[in-house]
């Protein structure tokens, strides 16, 4: 798999805007929990002093840079060619009406608990700014490194020929990526040495190199839930690489089915719950515990027609439990 470098973490600012991260609800009291905090959410957003684009500044760069402290940055109807670099906390940036940017969003360490909503977003556009790591030739949808909170939500990443990330965070903790759908581009949704982040209800079609969704190297403690991942080379996995750790995650009620590769794969991952997915028609195997992956459960998955296998647990693994799965063929346990 591609490597994509990372930033080194600068500085760390306080946050202006608090963030929560999107859990399945398991009780009344908690549904309850969760749609009143959408609601103070919802009103502090409203709060916000605002900008708007292209009425107070004719790109969204410009309205970028002029925010000062926490606002909301209202995007009206139409195309736009820019790649949008963020060095400030507390922004709320999101599209009014139909919004295409031939670019992308770029956050830097600085850029704690800023949200991107609801863009059509076309990443060849406009390449990295070049003074970026891998920049000048590369493209992103999202990219963030080093930040704590925020949101990437409602979001269509679609693809072109290039090098191309879909929505990337590496670095960062407490950032909930939710509601977006990423398509033909090289990496679709990933966490890299993330921890403490959702990944919730997002769709990742015909990523080209890459599986719909991945966690590389420390990654732990993240939340997969809800999430479509068809058509990939591959659905959701996790790389934890020699000496990392990608342990303590929940895949929760995922669908990844007719990917050109695994459905879940668990690499080097521990104490990992993978509970409630279907991996169907997959080229590879419908769910893979690969070696050094101990003490996981996988219970209550459906897994047909995968090839070779459609659950297995690598010979040598110690303390992986399977319960209640529904499949044609299981190895290893």
């Amino acid at each position: 798999m591609k490597s994509v470098l990372r930033f080194s973490s600068a500085l760390a600012l306080a946050a202006l805007v608090g963030c929560s991260q999107n859990q399945q609800p398991v009780s009344p009291e908690t549904n309850d929990a969760a749609q009143t905090l959408a609601a103070e959410e919802l009103s502090f957003e409203k709060s916000l002093p605002k900008i708007t684009v292209p009425d107070d500044y004719a790109t969204i760069q410009a309205a970028v840079d002029a925010a000062s402290g926490a606002m909301k940055i209202n995007v009206k109807s139409g195309t736009y060619t820019e790649a949008v670099v963020v060095t400030k906390p507390g922004l709320v940036i999101g599209a009014t009406g139909t919004v295409t940017l031939n670019g992308g969003f770029y956050l830097t360490d600085a850029a704690d608990h800023v949200t991107i909503r609801n863009f059509n977003i076309t990443p060849q556009g406009t390449a990295l700014p070049s003074s970026w790591p891998f920049g000048g030739n590369e493209f992103a949808g999202i990219y963030a490194g080093g930040v704590t909170g925020g949101k990437a939500e409602d979001n269509t990443v679609t693809g072109g020929s290039s090098f191309e990330l879909g929505i990337y965070y590496e670095n960062s903790t407490g950032v909930t990526i939710k509601d977006n759908k990423v398509s033909g581009t090289d990496f679709g949704i990933v966490l890299k040495n993330s921890s403490g982040n959702t990944i919730d209800e997002n769709t990742a079609t015909g990523v080209i190199d890459n599986p719909g969704i991945g966690l590389e190297e420390n990654c732990d403690n993240n939340k997969i839930t809800g999430n479509l991942c068809t058509g990939n080379l591959g659905g959701i996995f996790t790389n934890a690489i020699a000496g990392a750790t990608c342990d303590n995650n929940v895949f929760k009620d995922n669908k990844c089915n007719n990917n050109t590769g695994h459905g879940i794969d668990l690499i080097h991952g521990n104490n990992n719950t993978v509970s409630g997915n279907t991996a169907n028609g997959n080229t590879g195997y419908g769910i893979l515990v690969r070696d050094n992956s101990n003490n996981n459960t996988v219970k209550k998955n459906k897994a047909f027609g995968n090839t070779p296998c459609d659950i297995t647990n690598d010979a040598g693994n110690t303390g992986n439990v399977f319960i209640k799965n529904s499949a044609g063929c299981t190895s290893g346990f």
